[in-house]
C-alpha cells in the first residue's frame, strides 16, 4: 500500500481545488482565454467541471475528505486547530523522537539521555507508526485510493499545461512531474498557484502564496519519504539514523508553514 504517495496527494490536495477553480474560469467566466488549450486538457476541465462529486471516479473535496481523513485525518497541507487523529498523533510522536535525536533535547527531568536511547526512543514510535498503517491496509482503502489518484492527476495535468499557465500570464511547471518534485521545487508552477488563486478566489483567506505552496510541497515530500522509511523492516542503526533525519526534515517543514 503506498501510503507514502497517499499522504503526499492528500497534503497536495489544494492541486485539486486549484484546477478546479480553471474549470469553471474555462466554462462559464472567460472561455475565450483558453482557446488554444488541446483537446485532451479541455475533456479534463470539462470532466472537472461537471463529473466531480457525481461520479466515483470524480471525488469531491467532502468525498476526499472522507476517505483521507479515516486514514490521515486532515490534511497537514492546510493546519487546522481542534482535530487529532491517531495517525497525527503517531507522526508527532515520531517528528518529537526525530527532535530530541537531533538537537540533543533534555528530557522532563532535566537530563539529556545518550544516543542509545534516543535511537530506541525513535524505533519506538517508528514501530507505532509502522503498526497503524499496516493495520490500515485493504481493498477498501486501495479502491479508495486509486480514485482518488485519478482526479489529482487530472488536475495536475490541467495546471502543467502551457496554455492554461498562459491564461494566467504564467509559465507552465517545468518539472515534469509537478507538484510531487522531492527537490529543487519548481517556482513557476507554486507561482502559477499563486496567481490562479489571486484571481479566481474573492476572499484572501483562499489565496495560496508562492512561498506558501512550496511550503506545503516540502511537507508533502518529506512526509512521504519519512513514511517509506518508517514503513521498512529490519532497520539497522544506520538506517534508523538516515530515517532520522527525515523525519526531523519533516518536522523543520511542518513548523515553517504553520509559522
Amino acid at each position: 500500500m503506498p501510503f507514502g504517495e497517499m499522504y503526499q496527494r492528500w497534503t497536495l490536495d489544494c492541486i485539486v481545488e486549484v484546477a478546479r477553480l480553471v474549470s469553471r474560469d474555462f466554462s462559464t467566466a472567460r472561455p475565450l482565454h483558453y482557446k488554444q488549450v488541446p483537446p485532451a486538457v479541455c475533456d479534463l476541465l470539462a470532466d472537472l467541471e461537471t463529473r466531480t462529486g457525481h461520479e466515483p471516479a470524480w471525488p469531491d473535496a467532502n468525498q476526499r475528505a472522507a476517505f483521507y481523513g479515516n486514514l490521515f485525518g486532515p490534511s497537514d497541507g492546510k493546519p487546522v486547530s481542534g482535530h487529532v487523529s491517531d495517525f497525527h498523533r503517531l507522526a508527532a510522536a515520531v517528528r518529537e523522537a526525530a527532535t530530541r535525536y537531533t538537537e540533543g533535547g533534555e528530557d522532563r527531568a532535566g537530563r539529556t539521555p545518550g544516543e542509545p536511547i534516543l535511537l530506541q526512543r525513535f524505533r519506538d514510535s517508528q514501530e507505532e507508526l509502522r503498526r497503524y498503517l499496516i493495520r490500515s491496509a485493504g481493498p477498501a482503502i486501495d479502491f479508495r485510493e486509486q480514485q482518488a489518484n485519478q482526479i489529482f492527476d487530472a488536475a495536475a495535468n490541467v495546471l502543467r499545461d502551457q496554455e492554461v499557465a498562459r491564461a494566467f500570464g504564467k509559465q507552465q511547471p517545468q518539472v515534469a512531474n509537478w507538484p510531487r518534485e522531492t527537490a529543487n521545487f519548481d517556482s513557476d508552477g507554486a507561482s502559477l498557484v499563486d496567481e490562479i488563486t489571486r484571481q479566481l478566489v474573492p476572499d484572501k483567506a483562499g489565496r495560496i502564496t508562492e512561498s506558501q505552496f512550496l511550503r506545503i510541497q516540502r511537507v508533502a515530500s518529506r512526509g512521504r519519504e519519512t513514511i517509506e522509511g518508517v514503513l521498512a523492516a529490519n532497520l539497522g542503526d544506520d538506517d534508523v539514523r538516515r530515517l532520522i533525519r527525515r523525519a526531523y526534515s519533516w518536522a523543520t517543514a511542518l513548523n515553517a508553514l504553520r509559522n
